[in-house]
């Protein structure tokens, strides 16, 4: 979280305006922290309960489906 937080300043970026992606227990900070935190189906359940979504696994291209779905509307 440290990282977003350093790019976000760097960037003038509100952490609300973030949106973040995990899976595992290592990312329930970040997911917690970014404005809108999506964990992948195959996250593990931890990361799944505290997340805003959850989108499609790893393996079905989830994050890119979500982005597509979601940021490039047309």
């Amino acid at each position: 979280m440290d990282g977003i937080k350093s790019l976000a300043t760097y960037f003038n970026i509100n952490l609300v305006d973030i949106v973040a992606f995990g899976d595992n227990g290592c990312d329930i900070e970040m997911l917690r922290g970014c404005g809108i935190g999506i964990a992948v189906d195959n996250a593990i359940k931890e990361a799944k309960a505290i997340a805003d979504y959850v989108c499609y696994s790893n393996d079905n291209d989830g994050v890119a489906k979500w982005l597509e779905l979601n940021v490039l509307v047309n």
